[in-house]
């Protein structure tokens, strides 16, 4: 599969595909960690709605502590290449002063590495969202155009 570029908040980023195992292990701890969010999403109907996303978000929170979530950004970033002052530089690498007061572009780009690796990652998402009709729609989808970057979210 090789790699894809993308333009996040002003930087072209590439990102490589993982490693089958290495992918293997990373969607395991992914949907490990956020299958009580999907959960929480498709019970979400009716009324107290809002009320089960927060307690599902709060699940996956709890099934990802920080330690994780830098473990499998990092994994997930494994190779990946930013272009900065026109030279080249491996993300991981540079993250702490690149990222540096810009932890939301950190998630962007590691959005775009899950996309990479797991195209349909974030559509099987969005269908289990589309039960909540709307209203759960109007909840998502800035987190997740500003999540994938992708033309058209």
């Amino acid at each position: 599969m090789g790699s894809q570029t993308r333009t996040i908040d002003g930087h072209v980023y590439e990102v490589y595909a993982l490693p089958a195992w290495t992918a293997v292990e990373v969607f395991h701890a992914l949907t490990k960690a956020l299958a009580p969010a999907v959960a929480g999403v498709a019970a979400a109907e009716g009324p107290g709605g809002v009320a089960a996303l927060s307690t599902s978000l709060e699940r996956v929170i709890a099934q990802l502590p920080a330690p994780e979530l830098v473990r499998l950004s990092k994994q997930l970033l494994a190779g990946a290449r930013v272009v900065v002052n026109g030279a080249s530089a491996e993300v991981v690498a540079i993250s702490d002063v690149h990222f540096q007061s810009r932890v939301l572009t950190l998630f962007k780009v590691v959005a775009f590495a899950v996309e990479v690796n797991f195209p349909d990652f974030f559509g099987a998402f969005r269908g289990v969202a589309g039960r909540l009709g709307k209203k759960a729609a109007g909840l998502l989808t800035p987190i997740e155009s500003i999540s994938t970057g992708l033309a058209g979210d």
